[in-house]
């Protein structure tokens, strides 16, 4: 555009004198909550707790954490901009109208528990045979359910709770849970379910994606591993992320819950606020 502009042949003289410019290209981000004095106040005050905690008893190794984000069947790569040293990129909205699936996930230091994935109001999860399993999402006041809710979600921690049952055994009556502050996580009958379980739960601030594991390591690595991918159908997308989880080995998931410290001491050293990456 700015070659058109300055009516030069060659897009790569503009770009020579950007470069002496001091610009720089990069990727613009999604833009996060703005923060509130009451958030970061919060944020400080929960990270600054468990980070004296975790010097004091180590907890990482019990840590089971979860997601949910949605999947796009198109996914389109975003773009490099030319900005000056130290300036931000302009946020890119996400198409909230493409085909999409919702990914929920449950992992710890060794990997992945439990997977499944929500579709046209069903939950699809698969068995230890790798044989898929699905659920219908009950109606609710007579209406039909497509996405997640709290019923969605006690269904889901059950299956949780039988998977680590089965591939923890030695963890599942040490478990430090962890997932943020979406309207199903704390819904009474959800915070019951996990004290009965005997699970702790880890506290989280509110608007504080940017320290959670699954969306800073794991959301990010798969949504990364699918740039530029166009899956046909739920089938094509399964397929995708089974690959990806093969493609993980331990290191992957241990780096991600060992990041969980540094996440906090960069939210403090900025007084709350979003830590720059």
């Amino acid at each position: 555009m700015l070659a058109e502009d300055f009516n030069v042949d060659h897009p790569s003289t503009i770009v020579r004198r950007l470069k002496k410019l001091g610009k720089v290209w990069k990727v613009a981000g999604w833009v996060p909550h703005e923060l509130s004095d009451n958030n970061k106040a919060e944020r400080v005050r929960i990270f600054t707790d468990l980070l004296q905690r975790n010097e004091q008893a180590p907890f990482l190794k019990n840590l089971v954490t979860g997601d949910e984000s949605w999947l796009l069947l198109k996914n389109v790569k975003r773009k490099k901009v030319c900005i000056s040293p130290g300036v931000s990129p302009k946020g890119i909205p996400k198409n909230v109208h493409c085909k999409k699936a919702m990914w929920c996930v449950w992992w710890d230091r060794s990997g992945i528990i439990h997977w499944e994935i929500i579709s046209n109001g069903i939950c699809y999860w698969w068995n230890d045979d790798d044989e898929r399993q699905q659920w219908r999402i009950p109606d609710k006041n007579g209406k039909r359910q497509f996405n997640l809710n709290s019923d969605v979600y006690l269904a889901q921690l059950d299956r949780l709770h039988a998977a680590i049952e089965t591939k923890r055994p030695r963890k599942k009556n040490h478990i430090v849970f962890h997932h943020d502050n979406a309207r199903p996580h704390v819904e009474r009958r959800v915070v019951e379910f996990i004290a009965n379980k005997g699970w702790e739960l880890l506290p989280h601030p509110p608007y504080s994606p940017t320290e959670a594991p699954t969306d800073y390591h794991v959301n990010r690595s798969l949504k990364n591993w699918q740039v530029n991918k166009v899956f046909a159908d739920l089938d094509n997308l399964e397929a995708d992320v089974k690959a990806w989880i093969a493609f993980k080995n331990r290191d992957f998931f241990a780096r991600g819950i060992d990041r969980l410290p540094s996440k906090w001491e960069a939210v403090i050293e900025v007084d709350g606020d979003y830590a720059p990456e």
